[in-house]
């Protein structure tokens, strides 16, 4: 279901959109009926709000892609975008970020450009996870304070 402010319902209204295969409201537009392409409903309510598309990328702060609530929008860095999604990944017993070790306990990993970060080894998955989901926080206020500047 397609969230938007009230006051942009007439962005949803006066198009027909779709979900795409990656989870954005989308639809599709042409250049003089020739050319077609998609545009994500985000960046049109960004710039309804806003005057301009952005440069930088706009982050579904909930990472609920459907969710195009002004206060779910935030300017963000392709690598803080990156980190606040909820990219496909194999089926794991385990949280993101934790894994079980050989002797039995639970690592807690971040990875970050590239690089994996060991967070320690802990006794319980919850404790692993907890301690993966801190450090996620920091990054992406990290990043955010550093996108902003």
């Amino acid at each position: 279901m397609i969230l938007v402010d009230p006051e942009h319902q007439w962005i949803v209204d006066s198009h027909s959109w779709r979900e795409s295969n990656h989870g954005y409201a989308v639809r599709t537009a042409s250049v003089n009926g020739k050319r077609s392409f998609q545009l994500r409903l985000h960046r049109e309510v960004w710039k309804a709000v806003h005057g301009k598309y952005p440069k930088l990328d706009i982050d579904h702060i909930n990472e609920n892609k459907l969710d195009n609530r002004t206060e779910n929008l935030r300017l963000a860095s392709r690598s803080l975008n990156v980190t606040n999604s909820s990219r496909r990944r194999k089926a794991s017993a385990f949280p993101r970020g934790v894994v079980r070790t050989t002797e039995g306990r639970f690592k807690a990993q971040v990875m970050r450009r590239g690089k994996n970060y060991n967070l320690g080894h802990f006794q319980t998955v919850s404790e692993a996870a907890a301690a993966y989901q801190n450090a996620k926080e920091v990054i992406i206020e990290f990043e955010a304070l550093l996108s902003a500047g």
